[in-house]
């Protein structure tokens, strides 16, 4: 794709200069759109899968905790409640993590969200916004809450990238930006962690590309002129996409409340692991949300084994019962045959 962009500047201590022009060329931006018209998709079909399961009343609280997504729903005690909060928390997060990357989606733009429902419909306060509207309207809500905008419409807002006045650059691609009039020769290129640079030797164009350190969103390309290290002469913005995602470390950690929820990422032949502590004895359910065939692991804090299961929940999850003492445990997930993806467990008591 090609896109030819004008930007006044504003240097300080300076009045405006003349406007860099640039073309920037990315056939990753195409990818990019697809993707947004695949994820919306992909968001619908989750939402009208829960269709039949949307309860009448109820409200759910979503915060990132300091370890992952963490999922408080007011009927504590009922696991189907406990379940359907769970689908649409990792439904919008998995939305969320294609549009923003998997940085992003790792936090709640304006603090914990709510969702109350109201015979059957669904509103969304987060921060000092309030939408209301059928539960996919909700879901779509969510996702913009994990944007660092904490948009209403994160679809329209991603498709608005392709007319944004920044040169694109997508995580484990490149860009060429070609320049109307060259640079000076010696004029050095500087831009944030994760983004590299290289000018053309005739100064006519610039390659840049972001590895897996660049951050998801706006960024700037500074130029500076031969013998000038301080003061950049002209900035060229950049819109930085998600693409190839950071590797996962193979264990993960997190926690879960008793009554709530977790959602999260499992890596490839990795482990999760969920901190979980009961101030009395509590018969315990834990239940998986997910395609995958998933097991699950309670262990002390010591590395004790207390119980297990595999495949006793829906599909091949696993959901697990058993009567827990007060104290400290350790919630281990894994996949059964060394796989991995998006998750989440819902965690009821009796």
């Amino acid at each position: 794709m090609y896109r030819r962009f004008a930007i006044a500047l504003l240097l300080a201590g300076s009045t405006a200069q003349a406007a860099p022009v640039f073309t920037a060329r990315s056939a990753d931006l195409e990818d990019y759109l697809s993707l947004v018209t695949k994820t919306e998709g992909e968001l619908e079909e989750a939402c009208a899968a829960l269709a039949d399961q949307v309860p009448q009343t109820g409200q759910a609280w979503l915060r990132m905790g300091k370890r992952g997504l963490e999922i408080a729903p007011d009927e504590s005690r009922d696991a189907e409640a406990a379940a359907f909060w769970a689908e649409v928390a990792l439904g919008a997060r998995a939305a969320a993590r294609r549009l923003y990357g998997s940085a992003a989606a790792d936090t709640f733009a304006s603090g914990p969200v709510l969702i109350e429902m109201k015979s059957g419909a669904a509103s969304v306060f987060a921060g000092e916004i309030r939408t209301e509207g059928d539960i996919c309207e909700a879901m779509t809500r969510l996702v913009g809450a994990m944007g660092g905008d904490g948009g209403i419409s994160p679809f329209a807002a991603a498709r608005d990238i392709a007319t944004a006045p920044a040169a694109p650059i997508t995580i484990g691609g490149e860009t060429d930006i070609e320049m109307d009039a060259p640079l000076a020769p010696g004029s050095q290129l500087r831009g944030p962690d994760g983004i590299s640079a290289e000018l053309a030797e005739d100064g006519e164009s610039i390659r840049i590309t972001a590895n897996s350190d660049a951050d998801v969103g706006a960024a700037v390309l500074r130029i500076y002129s031969p013998g000038d290290n301080f003061r950049p002469s002209d900035e060229i913005p950049l819109t930085v996409l998600p693409g190839g995602d950071r590797p996962l470390p193979a264990r993960q950690v997190g926690a879960l409340t008793p009554g709530g929820g977790f959602a999260g990422e499992l890596p490839l032949g990795g482990a999760v692991e969920l901190e979980m502590t009961l101030k009395q004895a509590r018969t315990m359910t834990l239940a998986a949300v997910s395609n995958a065939d998933l097991t699950v692991e309670v262990l002390t804090k010591a590395g004790a084994p207390v119980a297990r299961d595999d495949d006793s929940g829906a599909g091949y999850g696993f959901s697990l019962n058993a009567l827990l003492p007060p104290g400290g445990y350790v919630v281990k997930i894994t996949h059964c045959c060394g796989g991995g993806g998006a998750f989440a467990v819902s965690a009821t008591s009796e």
